[in-house]
């Protein structure tokens, strides 16, 4: 069940009102305090222990002190157990409120759940410190912590929590911490997206890798690329559990026109991960790995941008590409391209306001948010070809793209006069692109112009024989466009109205008196806006 508060967060954030942090993490500090947390559906914890160590000098002394206290003390276990590679020890209880499953079916003395954390705990830690390269997690001295500690508690807030302890004087001046694992002693509440060993493999990826972020360097405008990057660690170790699905709802629903680093504590930085999915696929995983280098000296932006540029790409070129990846799910979704679980994705959803008919050619003040893609939708395009222009008054690094659910054009700079094909749908979307990190882009003017393309109109069948159906339907025909049947000499037999919105006009055989046509070649004429005329010839056969 989601809580209350999480709830009116996503609300508040959904309309833009400004969100007090502080007052945030003060309720989730005395939500643990009393043991009775409020935050359902938070996936990780992390988040806000960094957050609480970030911001200590604003929040409560009192209920700080309190807090650290708690969160300093680790967790006391009834027994332990170091992994087979050594470098891990498990901590948990076989009776009481924490207590794991005590089934053990090998006969060796431990849980089989604690047996199988083992084999999670040191296949993560293999893949992310020794195949990937990341630094592992720090001890005190600024070293690898060996053994890494791993508490099993009843979590009844969070899949998991990797909580930072001491401040190591050894990396100053970067701000690294040593730190301990929660996890959830089961996972089989119902609040648990993911439940039983699945749930415990993706917190593992996930958690562990937030251990390794603390040792590279934390900055309070770098937690958003910490959850997005522990939530792709979970999809690249284990691609099909696919937990991350469940976090795209609240995602597609705001990700229009909301900043790349949007976090205000909701699950928006879980669902941005797929951003570090696309990466993947363009550069290999090693990229993200290129990212966090850089962490230790530059902030998560500026490291993101300038690996980019090391891959021979940009950041608006990146972020305008994940703006296409984005629109092509759920039913757009195009098999072997972009997202490989692009299917199950919910779709972009486009705002009222940015919902527009082709007739309002003009769109006043359209501004886009920094670092930030909106989507624009435009009604009744269909068999248009069209001329586009986005104009904008200032020079900041910004384009745009068309996109069908068929069919998408290249990136365009802003001010750039375009002509498309013949439109294959009947909406368009324009997606705008802003890549300025402190700048919020106005568009002033967004103009469409064009006319109806004819060129696609066909009879079909085409012989029409009456043996298999007296009808022959003309395929693309605009709705507001006429369709007239000629004889061969030029008479004409019949005016065939339209049906609708639909584009295909159904013919019965018939003239404009209600009798059957004989059978010869016909030639039918569409005339659409501005005197445009297709035309053609068919036959029936009797």
């Amino acid at each position: 069940m989601r809580s209350i508060l999480l709830l009116f967060i996503l609300i508040l954030n959904s309309h833009g009102v400004q969100i007090d942090n502080i007052s945030i993490l003060e309720s989730f500090m005395r939500s643990e305090l009393d043991n009775q947390p409020t935050f359902h559906d938070i996936k990780c914890g992390t988040r806000y222990d960094l957050a609480i160590k970030i911001h200590q000098d604003k929040l409560d002394p009192g209920l700080y002190e309190m807090y650290v206290q708690r969160i300093s003390s680790e967790p006391i276990r009834q027994r332990s157990l170091v992994t087979t590679s050594g470098f891990f020890e498990l901590h948990w209880d076989d009776s009481g409120s924490h207590a794991v499953p005590q089934e053990d079916l090998s006969g060796n003395g431990y849980p089989d759940y604690i047996d199988s954390a083992a084999v999670i705990l040191d296949h993560v830690r293999e893949i992310e410190v020794e195949q990937m390269g990341y630094l592992p997690p720090p001890g005190e001295d600024g070293n690898a912590a060996i053994p890494y500690h791993i508490y099993f508690t009843n979590l009844i807030d969070s899949y998991g929590s990797t909580v930072p302890v001491n401040i190591i004087p050894a990396n100053f001046p970067r701000t690294t911490y040593t730190s301990y694992i929660e996890m959830d002693n089961d996972y089989s509440e119902y609040y648990f997206w993911t439940k039983g060993l699945d749930a415990l493999k993706v917190t593992a990826a996930h958690e562990f890798h937030h251990a390794i972020q603390l040792g590279y360097n934390l900055r309070e405008d770098d937690i958003y690329f910490f959850e997005m990057t522990s939530t792709w660690m979970e999809e690249y170790i284990y691609p099909e559990i696919n937990d991350y699905l469940n976090y795209l709802d609240y995602f597609y629903y705001v990700v229009s026109n909301s900043r790349f680093d949007l976090d205000h504590y909701t699950t928006y930085p879980y669902a941005n991960s797929l951003y570090l999915q696309m990466l993947e696929t363009q550069h290999g995983a090693s990229i993200v790995r290129s990212i966090w280098e850089k962490i230790k000296t530059e902030t998560s932006l500026s490291a993101l941008l300038s690996t980019l540029e090391q891959n021979n790409t940009t950041w608006f070129e990146s972020l305008g590409k994940y703006g296409l990846w984005l629109y092509y799910t759920g039913d757009r979704a195009i098999s072997g391209k972009f997202f490989t679980d692009a299917a199950f994705f919910p779709q972009v959803t486009i705002k009222r306001e940015d919902n527009i008919e082709f007739d309002a050619a003009y769109v006043d003040s359209v501004n886009i948010k920094e670092i930030a893609n909106r989507f624009l939708e435009f009604q009744d395009v269909r068999g248009r070809i069209l001329d586009i222009q986005v104009i904008a008054n200032e020079n900041y690094e910004s384009g745009f793209r068309s996109m069908t659910p068929h069919s998408y054009s290249q990136v365009y700079p802003v001010n750039n006069l375009i002509t498309t094909p013949p439109i294959d749908s009947d909406q368009m979307v324009l997606v705008i692109t802003n890549a300025e990190k402190n700048e919020i882009l106005t568009v002033i003017n967004i103009t469409l112009s064009g006319s109806i393309d004819l060129t696609s109109v066909y009879p079909f069948p085409n012989p029409v024989n009456t043996k298999d159906a007296e009808i022959v339907r003309f395929q693309n025909v605009p709705p507001e466009a006429e369709l007239h049947i000629f004889s061969a000499t030029g008479k004409r037999i019949a005016r065939v109205e339209n049906q609708g919105s639909s584009r295909i006009r159904s013919w019965y055989l018939k003239n404009d008196d209600g009798e059957k046509v004989a059978a010869g070649i016909y030639v039918f004429l569409v005339q659409g806006e501005g005197g445009l005329l297709k035309s053609g010839k068919f036959s029936i056969i009797r």
